[in-house]
């Protein structure tokens, strides 16, 4: 009998339907960069510039493999969205991290930062 192994490799998830990955920030040029990074690694990129636009994105697209955000957002924050997506049977599975340049004691205890 055969053993096969997941992997992830420079296209992504090895053997795997490939998800979109959200990227929420108020910078166009981060959105950018880091859309194409996203696709780069062989997923779907989906932005989105305010806490508002994040919610519709989740609302309509079902694959969100995960969600990328940064803290500081005229509108609501990264944090913000973490608590709707934690309080959202639709949304608590999707992993989450947080971008940010600021101080990490404002952010919750056991998230995901990207600094």
């Amino acid at each position: 009998m055969s053993h096969h192994t997941r992997r992830m490799d420079d296209n992504g998830l090895a053997g795997e339907g490939k998800g979109s990955v959200l990227l929420v920030d108020d910078d166009p040029h981060i959105l950018k960069v880091g859309c194409k990074a996203i696709r780069q690694i062989g997923f779907e990129a989906r932005e989105a510039s305010s806490l508002s636009e994040a919610v519709e994105v989740l609302t309509s697209h079902r694959r969100i493999s995960l969600v990328i955000s940064d803290v500081q957002m005229p509108g609501g924050s990264g944090v913000e969205l973490l608590s709707k997506m934690e309080g959202d049977s639709d949304w608590s599975s999707i992993p989450i991290a947080l971008m940010t340049g600021g101080p990490l004691s404002d952010l919750p205890a056991g998230v995901l930062v990207l600094v």
